[in-house]
């Protein structure tokens, strides 16, 4: 999958209940296979295998979990998005620090969902 095709799937997601977990846990799929990991099948599951070949039954919950960050992931802001200090509703924003200093920004339906999205117009831009 094209990362810019990623990026915005992750900017449409939206939090709803058990929803959220089937669609967040296929876009962590998604956005695994995209950082190098392989999909399997085990014994009646499904085996991942990240990129330095160890074998896991999930992915990490890059969308849902602060802790998933992404490896090169460099976050040095983010906050729920104002306008004229109003709170926009369900609205994080995020500014990503790339290697090379540039700041990139991300807008998502959570905290995580805006870092993951900063994070990945790094390798989108690449």
């Amino acid at each position: 999958m094209i990362m810019s095709n990623l990026i915005a799937r992750l900017e449409r997601a939206t939090e709803s209940g058990l929803e959220l977990f089937e669609i967040s846990r296929g876009l962590d799929g998604e956005l695994a296979l995209e950082l190098g990991w392989k999909r399997g099948v085990g014994k009646g599951w499904a085996r991942w295998t990240d990129p330095n070949g160890n074998t896991n039954r999930h992915v990490p919950f890059y969308t849902t979990s602060l802790d998933a960050k992404l490896p090169w992931e460099n976050i040095i802001e983010s906050r729920r998005l104002t306008v004229h200090r109003i709170l926009v509703p369900d609205t994080w924003w995020a500014q990503h620090e790339t290697q090379n200093g540039s700041i990139l920004q991300g807008y998502g339906h959570t905290e995580v969902l805006a870092r993951r999205i900063a994070a990945l117009r790094e390798k989108e831009l690449s």
